[in-house]
């Protein structure tokens, strides 16, 4: 922790205490909440929770994911209502400009897009295959383009989500084999290596533009037939959703502690600062967040949070000089 951060923060609460007694009686008569983190899930039929039996939106990773940060007791709210079955790269990008004033708020936002950018193209092109007894006549370049369009898209979704909120966490999720049934020869010429271009393009998608990438690949290979119950239908049942769950859990639940302190921070550094009870608020909820930094192991996380609170700190006491002054 920094010792400025320190040094302001108990200097701002004794002068608060000293100087007004108008802004110990805000803090105190009307004391404010430190909300929890927000969760906001974007996608496709995965992150909507359809089911292997056509559930449009049944009980997926999402709502699983919402639960566990939930239980650790972190979640405020969250959402996946912009989420749908049969969205492109291009839907998603859509559903995060609706979903603006949400993701303006949201600390965790996961976005799953990509694959109904090829299986349209795709899916016809295995059955007539597999009605004829040949090997699949996917052309290459095909592939490459829709492939190229579910990138671009991407990196648009997450800048867009960056763009209302830069302090969002935002996890990009790959896609699973969701064709374990077809017979190897199909899966070795065409599925898999589709299925890996993809992932490919959806993790350099997400790095350059500053997400992070999930592979979700690995946890279903463990056990493909359990997760994927019916043979016409690529929806995984409710323990697939799980091993997915668990990934991403993996990747939110290290980072709850820093998402909470981030999600105060926002919160007081919304407070309106020209009443007494603004000002005492936002040092309530500063040095709730001070709290928890102090506490975070060194990380440049944890040095990003600090100047935030070092900032908080200087335009609280600034509020509180010139309201101050007028007052003299």
């Amino acid at each position: 922790m920094g010792k400025k951060s320190w040094i302001s923060g108990m200097a701002l609460a004794l002068s608060l205490t000293v100087f007004g007694s108008g802004f110990a009686s805000a803090a105190s008569n009307q004391p404010v909440k430190a909300e929890g983190i927000s969760y906001v899930a974007l996608g496709d039929s995965l992150a909507a929770g359809q089911t292997p039996y056509g559930e449009r939106t049944g009980t997926g990773y999402a709502d699983m994911l919402a639960g566990k940060i939930d239980k650790a007791g972190y979640l405020g709210s969250w959402t996946k209502r912009y989420a749908y079955s049969g969205a492109t790269s291009g839907g998603v990008l859509g559903q995060a400009a609706a979903a603006r004033d949400e993701l303006k708020k949201a600390d965790v936002v996961t976005v799953h897009a990509g694959a109904n950018d090829l299986l349209g193209y795709v899916l016809p092109i295995l059955t007539a295959a597999l009605a004829t007894g040949t090997q699949p006549a996917v052309n290459p370049a095909e592939i490459m383009s829709r492939v190229q369009t579910a990138g671009m898209n991407i990196a648009a979704t997450v800048q867009t989500i960056k763009q209302a909120n830069p302090e969002a966490k935002v996890l990009v999720i790959g896609y699973y084999n969701a064709l374990p049934y077809l017979p190897e020869s199909i899966q070795q010429s065409s599925t898999l290596p589709i299925i890996n271009t993809l992932n490919t393009a959806i993790q350099r998608a997400a790095e350059a533009s500053g997400a992070t990438y999930v592979d979700i690949s690995a946890a279903f290979a463990a056990n493909p037939f359990a997760y994927l119950p019916n043979p016409e239908d690529i929806h995984p049942n409710l323990d697939g959703y799980q091993a997915i769950t668990g990934v991403l859990w993996s990747k939110v639940q290290p980072a709850l502690p820093a998402l909470k302190a981030s999600h105060i921070l926002g919160q007081a550094e919304a407070l309106p600062l020209d009443t007494s009870r603004g000002v005492a608020n936002a040092l309530v909820l500063a040095m709730q967040a001070q709290q928890i930094i102090r506490a975070l192991p060194a990380s440049p996380e944890k040095t990003h949070l600090t100047a935030r609170l070092d900032s908080l700190f200087d335009t609280i006491e600034a509020a509180r000089l010139h309201k101050q002054h007028r007052a003299g």
